[in-house]
């Protein structure tokens, strides 16, 4: 436990970029910390309202992302053609785009729940 919220205060004090596994872990070790440790069951309820908010915005990601790879996988398979094959190359180039932009707008909504459950947290 002690790991996880000295990892907490050094990713809040460098900005650092976590892995939706390790955001999860640490905020599941925030809440235990501030609930168990501190008694403070107000502050550990918002953390778990925040994990709620992290954890639905994180599978509405994925589940975006599952839809856009089926249906380029279904385009894949129809277009065979010579001509199909130069729009193969440029759907997967539109494809990559929007997934980047994808989790670019998920990473700013993390951090907009973030800031919004813990505004005392430095902005970038």
């Amino acid at each position: 436990l002690r790991s996880d919220i000295e990892g907490i205060r050094h990713a809040a004090v460098h900005r650092q970029r976590l892995s939706h596994r390790r955001l999860q872990q640490q905020l599941s070790s925030a809440r235990e910390f501030a609930s168990l440790w501190l008694g403070d069951q107000h502050c550990g309820m918002e953390i778990e309202q925040c994990q709620g908010r992290v954890n639905h915005l994180f599978s509405a990601w994925k589940g975006r992302t599952r839809r856009l790879r089926g249906n380029l996988a279904a385009h894949m398979a129809r277009n065979q053609t010579p001509e199909g094959h130069h729009h193969l190359r440029l759907l997967l180039e539109v494809a990559r785009r929007l997934l980047e932009k994808i989790s670019h707008d998920c990473n700013e909504q993390v951090d907009h729940i973030l800031q919004l459950s813990f505004p005392s947290l430095p902005r970038i």
